[in-house]
């Protein structure tokens, strides 16, 4: 089940496996790269919101695996993506 939320003239949306930008002006949707490190290779039932303060998206739960891992387990945490660092 894919997420999304809206920044300014921006979609970002978490899908399954990564990241992406819809930019509604241009119609340009690009994938964009998450520390690997800290982020699941997969994720599914999570949810999500964004604090424009903070310019960050956090995310909440869900289920998913990192890239190691060979089954999905509950994400027992929140995590958040810091908008500011992002690269496409």
């Amino acid at each position: 089940s894919d997420l999304s939320v809206f920044v300014k003239s921006s979609a970002y949306i978490i899908h399954v496996s990564g990241l992406m930008r819809f930019d509604a002006r241009t119609g340009l949707v690009e994938e964009m790269e998450v520390d690997g490190w800290s982020w699941p290779t997969y994720l599914t039932n999570a949810g999500c919101v964004y604090v424009r303060e903070l310019n960050r998206i956090y995310v909440l739960g869900g289920r998913g695996r990192f890239e190691e891992e060979t089954n999905n387990r509950y994400m027992n945490k929140i995590s958040y993506i810091e908008l500011s660092d992002l690269k496409a």
